[in-house]
């Protein structure tokens, strides 16, 4: 891997990582939905114009059905559980639950395309889904409150390991660059009417829209397209080991700037998920 192509992959983990961070801050102030329809509104606004300049309108127009579902799937659905979710839980909490994406990915692809489960694979999903129940197992008994908002973060990593599969099905060879400015226009069109009924009555702060705007032009419209400039340079399978990376700057940033609690069950159970998310995306393998 070259140094360039690394030194990406730390900046997408990081910029990943910091939006827990900014969702935590700003969920309260706008509402989960408000705030998400913000988020996906910017990064259009920077998306589109990069799609035209690219001439990407002909590819987004032949595929407009797989590229709309994947607009619900993978931003409209998911982004609002996670926005719902930080009411209650921490950041750092719900980037190590995201960070279960991949083994949903995992089933969803043996369960509708097919794909061949190794023994490193199905055991990578059974560990890692038990580092899931190990996260969560003592948080579901506090409140029923704090158990629906982790059944959501639960849900929105369903949903993108679910849209990624779709993806491989239905998008391959699709250019990145229509996929994601035609997926995040749909989210816009679904959730911005929604958010003018649900914009909230007190306006949000000066610091709430600082978050908001960075939520989504860097950690969205700029994330993504560093992410599939990962893809092309260096391979999905190395792409997407910014899995790891995500809960460790979210748990971090958390800290720092508004004193989250790191637990003993977070690191524990974090630690189980990354190992399980590694043996079933082949990160790591078995020797014989």
């Amino acid at each position: 891997m070259k140094l360039s192509d690394f030194l990406n992959l730390i900046a997408l983990g990081a910029i990943w990582g910091i939006s827990f961070m900014f969702i935590r801050v700003a969920a309260p102030e706008f509402g989960p939905v408000a705030l998400m329809a913000v988020r996906v509104v910017l990064a259009s606004l920077v998306l589109v114009p990069l799609a035209l300049a690219r001439q990407a309108l002909p590819e987004i127009a032949s595929n407009w059905k797989p590229i709309a579902t994947l607009g619900i799937l993978h931003y409209a659905i998911p982004f609002c559980l996670f926005g719902y979710s930080m009411l209650t839980i921490t950041g750092g909490l719900s980037a190590i639950i995201n960070a279960s994406s991949p083994l949903f990915a995992g089933v969803l692809a043996w369960l509708l395309l097919g794909e061949r489960l190794d023994l490193a694979r199905s055991s990578g999903l059974v560990i890692g889904f038990a580092g899931v129940v190990l996260l969560v197992w003592d948080k579901l008994v506090v409140s029923s409150g704090m158990a629906i908002a982790i059944l959501a973060s639960v849900l929105a990593a369903f949903f993108y390991g679910l849209a990624a599969v779709l993806a491989k099905k239905q998008l391959a060879g699709v250019s990145p660059t229509a996929v994601s400015a035609g997926s995040m226009v749909t989210a816009s069109a679904l959730l911005l009417p929604v958010s003018f009924w649900l914009w909230p009555a007190a306006s949000p702060s000066f610091e709430g829209w600082i978050m908001a705007v960075l939520l989504g032009v860097l950690c969205t419209a700029i994330a993504f397209l560093l992410y599939f400039r990962l893809i092309a340079n260096i391979g999905p399978t190395r792409a997407i080991t910014v899995t790891f990376l995500i809960p460790v700057f979210a748990v971090i940033f958390g800290a720092l700037f508004i004193g989250e609690q790191i637990s003993a069950s977070m690191i524990a159970g974090g630690a189980v998920i990354l190992t399980g998310t590694a043996l079933s995306t082949g990160l790591l393998a078995f020797r014989r």
